[in-house]
């Protein structure tokens, strides 16, 4: 995937892609996650808040993407 536009996301530096799983799914206004650093052992997360604008699949150089959805 193209990761969606940023204007509404937060970016930690230090936290693991499991961190970065477990700071969305206890944040109710959390809609999705990903760790933008592409290579392995990456570090880092970006969360998103609000609606996801400019998602797009890449099929070359693309990123796994995270979308919180409902039960």
């Amino acid at each position: 995937m193209k990761l969606a536009d940023t204007e509404h996301a937060v970016f930690s530096g230090n936290m693991s892609l499991q961190d970065c799983e477990v700071a969305c799914k206890i944040n109710c206004s959390c809609t999705a996650y990903a760790n933008p650093n592409i290579t392995r052992g990456g570090v880092g997360c970006l969360l998103w808040f609000g609606d996801l604008i400019d998602v797009r699949v890449n099929a070359q150089n693309g990123q796994d993407f995270s979308v919180r959805l409902a039960a």
